[in-house]
């Protein structure tokens, strides 16, 4: 393995943790309505005046400091031109329920049912199992 794809792997199996933004996976809510909101080319106060709120407000939300009330959701939909389920749920976690091969199905059922600190041990073993095999498409 050469040291650019070992320093690949490395980084891919130690940083694991859910608060790193990788590829624009696993935002925050307050990281997306920040992103859509440059996307826009909005300013916090000209967001703020859309959504008939206080700047400070937004800058809260972009912080996540605060949780917007679903009518405020609604608004920031309207607002950004996308749906809430956009601004309130990451890809990944839409997909969650589109396991197609039922032994495995069978098996996280049965991984579900564990202590969370059996849990914890699996999930480590999935994430470098799923790491490497990016690596090996980065390698391709």
């Amino acid at each position: 393995m050469s040291r650019k794809k070992f320093l690949i792997f490395i980084f891919l199996t130690t940083n694991i943790a859910i608060n790193y933004n990788i590829y624009g996976i696993f935002m925050t809510l307050g990281e997306r309505i920040k992103r859509l909101r440059k996307e826009r080319d909005y300013s916090q106060e000209q967001l703020a005046q859309k959504l008939d709120t206080a700047k400070s407000l937004v800058w809260k939300y972009e912080k996540d400091m605060a949780v917007p009330s679903a009518e405020m959701l609604k608004r920031m939909a309207l607002a950004f031109g996308v749906s809430a389920d956009y601004l309130l749920f990451d890809e990944a976690e839409k997909q969650v329920a589109k396991i197609t091969d039922k032994k495995l199905l069978r098996q996280f059922e049965e991984i579900d049912k564990m202590d969370e600190s059996d849990k914890i041990h699996i999930r480590y073993f999935l994430d470098l199992a799923i790491n490497n095999q990016k690596l090996k498409q980065m390698t391709v």
